[in-house]
């Protein structure tokens, strides 16, 4: 079973890895990495994980919340950065938000 689950915990560390880069050809094949990583734990996994795989699952969760985070802050910097040109044009702000 850890085969999977360190295949995901590579996936979820490139995609970082990748936001950090901030390049969007690393970012796709990250994304398309941990795709396939998750397909493959949920095939491979039948049962609860077993207690020793806890560890590794509690790493790739704090790796992924990490890419959310890295996510949410380049949302929001773009929204600015299209605020600030659209007020620099004289243009009303934009009225999209994400949902909650």
């Amino acid at each position: 079973m850890s085969a999977p689950f360190a295949q995901l915990e590579q996936a979820a560390a490139a995609l970082g890895a990748a936001l950090d880069a901030d390049d969007i050809a690393e970012i796709l094949a990250a994304t398309a990495a941990l795709k396939a990583g998750v397909a493959g734990a949920r095939e491979t996994v039948a049962a609860p994980p077993s207690p020793d795989a806890r560890p590794l699952i509690e790493r790739i969760l704090h790796l992924l919340e990490s890419a959310q985070g890295r996510v949410n802050f380049l949302t929001d910097l773009t929204q600015r950065r299209l605020a600030a040109l659209n007020a620099a044009r004289g243009m009303a702000a934009a009225t999209y938000s994400r949902p909650r």
